[in-house]
């Protein structure tokens, strides 16, 4: 069985940071899930996540893809980023991928940090948490409706 590996682990617990019910799930599944696979691109990669179906707390959460974490690592001459897909409830797929290179075989020295933008502000390291839990609140007031 594969394992995630150390970029993987780092992007996702930094993705999953946040006092919020969603966040609170999506941790707990991350600490019990294994991988199921591994796809690379060329450009990027898809890590297949596997957690125990009969444990999800929001079946009715069809989709959300979380997106705000970025990478400065050895082996890419530009930077690249990440967006991990909940289907169903269940944290699915971690994705990876560069803007301009080709993904390294294997990457061992990185930097993570947090990206949001909109049509007035740009910020690159802090997270926007007040952006996050808007979409988080929606998506949950969604879910129960």
């Amino acid at each position: 069985m594969m394992n995630l590996n150390e970029l993987e682990i780092a992007v996702l617990e930094m993705m999953l940071v946040g006092d919020h019910p969603l966040l609170n799930e999506m941790r707990r599944q991350l600490a019990v899930c294994h991988v199921g696979g591994r796809d690379y691109t060329g450009h990027g990669f898809f890590t297949s996540l596997q957690v125990d179906t009969n444990t999800v707390t929001f079946p009715q959460l069809r989709r959300l893809v979380l997106g705000d974490i970025m990478v400065d690592a050895e082996g890419l001459e530009d930077s690249g980023g990440f967006a991990l897909f909940i289907k169903d409830g269940l944290i699915s797929t971690l994705e990876g991928f560069s803007f301009a290179d080709i993904w390294p075989d294997q990457i061992t020295t990185f930097r993570l940090w947090y990206f949001w933008s909109n049509t007035q502000n740009y910020n690159n390291g802090e997270r926007n948490w007040q952006a996050l839990y808007d979409e988080l609140d929606q998506t949950l007031k969604s879910i129960q409706d």
